[in-house]
């Protein structure tokens, strides 16, 4: 006799709807779990406070904080947070500092673009040749030098690191007696700053005396690095850098990069954008450019965050913006600035903020699974 059949009906109708019950339950959980796994949120959180970020698992914010968590004179206050993927939109929160005895009204703007590019600009033109000091460059058997001064030679590590740098110079072939007599410096020439290095299945980014390995392919296309720009570099031509940390997201483009915006180029130099000099470089300077928009700089999306007081007697402000406006920008970071709602912004009380939580969310769409699938696929094959 099964079990069932000692129950009376109304004992077997809770036990079916129970099983209905649990069933929803475990499909709930699954659905939000693979939610969850497919289509994470990001979170960063500010702690003005206690001066320091923090990272959610599947956020990335920079590790020191650095910025005093203050709205005065009239300058907002900008904050960012660097990621892999789009998101549909973002919502900040904002911990307001006891400080504040009146309800603050904030405006939020929102950019989309590289770190790089919102560094400050300034429109003096610098040459794209970053090699000034070299006046000519000679040929020896199966090494290329260049020749500084009368008798000082510095070699090039080798014949794809002069022609990475493109210095308008033509090379002069001289036999060996052309080194007698001369000092030849121990330390050769390596590759322009910005050149993408392969070497044992890892891409390496060149700045000075440095290169740092790119943590994984969503990374380097996130930074809008170009494939056909990568390099195949040897154990010579690698061995004469020391290897920096780890290149993630966090990072900014490594100095002397080029970015093209509307047909003119800008290099990064000491961390601010200059317009390069374009004429008659005698090559498509603009191959070896990140790609971006003038709209980087010009397009934002905003909302309004009107303080509130909490049940801790805390007064909190937040807002949630569409970033999808932004989604067809190039970059890799969304620059946010909070600003206060006055007609005398100048003259406005400083705004205290304690602690500040970005968190951006992503619409459940193909391209977004896509994404997300490809992903998880690079990271089971980085674990092998």
């Amino acid at each position: 006799m099964s079990t069932l059949s000692t129950l009376s009906q109304h004992e077997i109708r809770a036990y079916k709807i129970s099983r209905i019950i649990l069933y929803a339950l475990f499909t709930v959980l699954c659905f939000y779990s693979v939610e969850r796994l497919l289509f994470p949120s990001q979170q960063a959180l500010y702690d003005f406070a206690q001066k320091k970020s923090e990272k959610s698992p599947q956020g990335l914010v920079r590790k020191d904080l650095d910025i005093p968590g203050i709205i005065q004179d009239g300058a907002p206050l900008t904050l960012d947070t660097e990621t892999l993927r789009q998101y549909a939109k973002g919502t900040l929160q904002l911990t307001l500092g006891k400080e504040n005895t009146e309800v603050v009204q904030l405006s939020v703007s929102v950019r989309k673009g590289y770190k790089s590019l919102f560094f400050p600009k300034k429109m003096s033109y610098v040459e794209y040749n970053s090699d000034p000091e070299i006046k000519r460059i000679v040929h020896i058997g199966e090494r290329y030098y260049a020749v500084s001064g009368e008798n000082l030679l510095t070699p090039f590590v080798s014949e794809q690191a002069l022609l990475s740098r493109h210095i308008p110079i033509l090379v002069e072939e001289e036999t060996k007696d052309f080194l007698e007599n001369r000092t030849i410096a121990e330390s050769p020439i390596g590759f322009r700053n910005g050149s993408l290095l392969a070497s044992d299945n890892t891409v390496f980014v060149v700045e000075h005396e440095n290169i740092y390995p790119i943590a994984n392919v969503p990374t380097f296309e996130s930074f809008g690095f170009h494939w056909d720009n990568i390099i195949n570099a040897n154990s010579e031509e690698i061995g004469m850098y020391k290897k920096g940390h780890q290149f993630t997201v966090l990072d900014s483009h490594v100095e002397g990069t080029l970015f093209s915006i509307e047909n003119q180029l800008w290099k990064v130099v000491d961390h601010t954008l200059f317009p390069v000099l374009q004429k008659e470089l005698g090559f498509d300077a603009a191959s070896l450019a990140i790609t971006a928009q003038s709209e980087n700089f010009t397009r934002t999306v905003s909302c309004v965050a009107i303080g509130r007081k909490n049940i801790f007697g805390e007064q909190t402000a937040s807002c949630t913006v569409d970033l999808s406006p932004l989604n067809d920008l190039p970059g890799n970071e969304y620059l946010l600035e909070i600003s206060p709602i006055s007609t005398q912004p100048e003259t406005q009380n400083a705004i205290h903020i304690d602690r500040a939580s970005i968190t951006l969310f992503q619409d459940i769409s193909w391209s977004n699974l896509r994404q997300a699938l490809s992903q998880i696929k690079q990271m089971i094959a980085e674990r092998k």
